[in-house]
């Protein structure tokens, strides 16, 4: 039974481990709801654009 998990070091590191990757995750979140906010706005300009309103 081969376990690809690594040898618990010590419960700061986990806390620390989970920080770091919960703030990058928020970090990725972030820049992922920026771009579809751009994507929306420009399809929006795009679309009164081309009906002349």
């Amino acid at each position: 039974m081969g376990s690809n998990l690594k040898p618990l070091r010590s419960a700061g590191n986990v806390l620390s481990d989970t920080a770091r990757l919960a703030k990058d995750k928020l970090a990725r979140d972030a820049a992922d709801l920026g771009r579809l906010a751009d994507t929306a706005i420009t399809n929006t300009r795009n679309i009164t654009s081309s009906r002349n309103l």
